[in-house]
C-alpha cells in the first residue's frame, strides 16, 4: 500500500528540517488517530534508531531507523508485527511556505494483509497520515509563532 500526502506551512526548509529531525523520547503523538510513545535506541551521526510504541488505534511496537539527509530529506524504514514500512519526507521551499511531502509504502504482514487492504481501512489510513502530517506542521507553526513573540518581547 502506497500513501503519499502533502501539506504546507509558513517557514523555511532549514527551520522545518531542524524541527522535524529533533527526535526526542516520550509521547510524540496523542490525537484522534494515533497515540505513540517513543524510545530512542541509538544515535550515530545521521542515523537514529527508535522504538515507537503505539496504543491507538492498535497496540504494537514499530522499530524505526531514520536517516537524515540534510538539508531537505528524511528517510525511514520500520518493522512491527503488523507491517514493514519505508518512506521519505521531503521539504521544498514554495515562496514563504514549505511544502512537506510524506511518501510511505506499507507492507502489511499476516492477517493485516487482508485487513489493511480493505478500502474503508486504507482510506482511513490515508486520512490518518494526512491528519498526522498536518498536525505536525501545525505544531511547528505554533512553536515558530511562540519563538517570534518571545523575540519581540525581549527586544
Amino acid at each position: 500500500m502506497h500513501i503519499r500526502v502533502s501539506a504546507s506551512v509558513t517557514g523555511t526548509v532549514q527551520e522545518l528540517f531542524s524541527w522535524w529531525s529533533d527526535y526526542t523520547e516520550g509521547v510524540v503523538d496523542d490525537d484522534s488517530f494515533t497515540s505513540v510513545t517513543r524510545k530512542i535506541v541509538s544515535r550515530e551521526g545521521q542515523r537514529i534508531v527508535m522504538e515507537d510504541h503505539f496504543t491507538k488505534p492498535l497496540r504494537f511496537t514499530d522499530r524505526v531507523v531514520v536517516t537524515l539527509r540534510p538539508p531537505d530529506v528524511i528517510e525511514f524504514s520500520g518493522e512491527s508485527r503488523i507491517w514493514r514500512t519505508r518512506g521519505i519526507y521531503t521539504f521544498t521551499q514554495k515562496g514563504e511556505d514549505v511544502e512537506a511531502v510524506s511518501d510511505i509504502v506499507l507492507k502489511p504482514k499476516g492477517i493485516w494483509k487482508f485487513a489493511l487492504g480493505l478500502m474503508m481501512l486504507s482510506g482511513r489510513l490515508s486520512k490518518g497520515f494526512y491528519d498526522d502530517l498536518k498536525g505536525h506542521l501545525d505544531e511547528f507553526a505554533a512553536e515558530r509563532k511562540k519563538q517570534a513573540l518571545q523575540k519581540v518581547a525581549t527586544a
